[in-house]
């Protein structure tokens, strides 16, 4: 799918922007010929509005927002999951994966203004290691070494390759939310707005952004109506069926981005009939991607063929894929055993039932669930959907369900992968649908370093998802980021501008076009 870069209707231009994370740094040049000194540049105010329903794990994404503008990690992951430097210059590999050396960039210092030393990360990793009850390779921990001022070493029970990755979630924070980010929380925090001023210690430049004040909305139509109002300058994130709508209007510009989340249809590998591959590869192969794509989802998105973020840089172009064949589909549920029967309870007739969760009030799942049940009673199979609020069904993740239809994290990194699909014990609130044929190439990929054996790894895994899959993999979704014409701001395609927040030139619009 050819994704929408920004364009310019007349004077003004359409805007949709990705605020998710850091901060700006923007550097003043000189011209040509004679030496001028070069002009301050004008600070920006962000208005950002997001939109949240109220309640529940809602406030919990306004915090985690907010978290990434003013702590950060110790790596990055691209957008083609390579680790990145961030706060952390570079790593070591020691004794065949049991120690992990980092080195701390010089000149970082906290919000307080103390600098952030080996000492210092060293006892925020600590409190995050023992506070972290899902991550896995925290586990595996067992010393932090300070070994000089800048220097530190995690020694570790067993090779844990993954931990690199789950230090891009590690954030170098102190208590009352103090970081090195490059913004400083101004005032408290709550479920409803958060404001926060740029860092003028920050490393290498302080942002442009001179205030960035944030403000939850019950809906996204709530959160555009006030962009309209010109009470918010940004807008957080446009819905697929708001966004032609919304690209149309002259007073924003729009930055569209392939989220790393793959809608899903995931299924309880405990129950007596979904429990058989032969079914579920029936089922995989009865669903048309491609026409729910262009059909369902306007063509914001694209189609997907596994739960490997498919921008991955070890991701295996040369792995089967589930192409849309319903004949194929019926065969297979005949050799299953499961023929067309009446059920006697007035019910259409069907090979077997299963009910499929979803979350309820959000339009986005319940138009493809629709579609999807009606190409699967096309080969015979009765796909009942149940519609829940978000956290009852965060509440069945254990196992109580047939199959779950919901986006799964991919991360743009492995370790969610890991996490994901990786066999474990039953945790509140942690998917588990009991799915274990994965395990050994998921455990192969935990002890691979080298670049070929982590892509030898990715493709065991694409492979067994194929052959034994653990859902219905349906497409990766597109979204966007809206701001308003009157700010510039740097955009390459696919990218989430809000991410890189920190490192990109925003300015005014009418400086940028000086």
């Amino acid at each position: 799918m050819a994704f929408h870069t920004p364009t310019r209707r007349g004077k003004a231009t359409r805007a949709l922007l990705a605020l998710a994370g850091a901060a700006v740094c923007l550097s003043a040049c000189d011209g040509g010929g004679a030496k001028a000194e070069a002009p301050a540049p004008i600070p920006l105010q962000l208005q950002m509005g997001v939109a949240l329903p109220p309640g529940g794990l809602a406030t919990i994404g306004l915090r985690e927002l907010v978290k990434g503008l003013y702590a950060e990690t110790l790596l990055l992951s691209d957008r083609n999951g390579s680790t990145r430097p961030r706060l952390c210059e570079k790593w070591e590999w020691l004794e065949g994966g049991t120690i992990l050396k980092l080195t701390l960039r010089q000149g970082i210092s906290f919000h307080d203004g103390s600098p952030l030393d080996a000492e210092t990360a060293a006892g925020l990793l600590r409190k995050k290691f023992a506070a972290e009850i899902y991550t896995f390779t925290y586990r595996s921990v067992t010393r932090i070494e300070v070994l000089d001022e800048r220097t530190l070493q995690i020694r570790l029970a067993r090779p844990e390759a993954l931990l690199l990755e789950d230090l891009t979630d590690a954030r170098m924070m102190k208590e009352d939310a103090v970081g090195t980010g490059p913004f400083v929380i101004d005032g408290p925090i709550t479920d409803e707005a958060a404001t926060l001023r740029a860092f003028r210690g920050y490393y290498p430049e302080p942002p442009q952004v001179e205030r960035l004040e944030i403000k939850r909305y019950a809906s996204l139509r709530g959160a555009w109506s006030a962009m309209m109002r010109g009470e918010i300058n940004t807008l957080y994130e446009v819905s697929r069926e708001a966004a032609p709508f919304v690209e149309a209007e002259s007073s924003v510009r729009t930055y569209p981005l392939l989220r790393p989340y793959v809608y899903s249809v995931v299924f309880n590998a405990r129950h007596p009939v979904l429990a058989r591959p032969a079914v579920r590869q029936a089922l995989s192969y009865a669903v048309d991607r491609d026409a729910i794509v262009r059909d369902v989802m306007g063509g914001r998105g694209e189609r997907a063929d596994g739960p490997v973020w498919k921008y991955h840089w070890a991701y295996s172009t040369a792995h089967r894929t589930y192409d849309y064949n319903p004949d194929l589909a019926r065969l297979k549920l005949d050799a299953a055993g499961l023929p067309l029967r009446q059920h006697g309870d007035g019910q259409m007739p069907s090979r077997f039932r299963f009910t499929c969760l979803i979350m309820g009030d959000d339009s986005r799942f319940e138009r493809i669930a629709l579609v999807l049940q009606k190409q699967l009673y096309d080969v015979g199979v009765d796909m009942q959907i149940e519609a829940v609020p978000l956290l009852q069904l965060v509440d069945r993740f254990t196992g109580r369900f047939d199959a779950i239809f919901m986006e799964v994290l991919s991360g743009r990194s492995l370790t969610w992968l890991y996490r994901t699909w990786r066999s474990k014990p039953i945790r509140h609130r942690e998917l588990n649908p009991g799915y274990t044929a994965g395990d050994a190439a998921l455990d192969r990929l935990r002890e691979a370093f080298a670049e070929a054996d982590v892509k030898r790894s990715v493709g065991d895994l694409q492979s067994v998802f194929h052959d034994d899959p653990p859902a219905i993999f349906v497409a990766w979704a597109q979204t966007s980021r809206a701001i308003s014409s009157k700010i510039q701001v740097p955009y390459e395609s696919n990218m989430d501008v809000v991410g890189r927040l920190w490192r990109a030139q925003w300015a005014p619009a009418e400086t940028a076009e000086q």
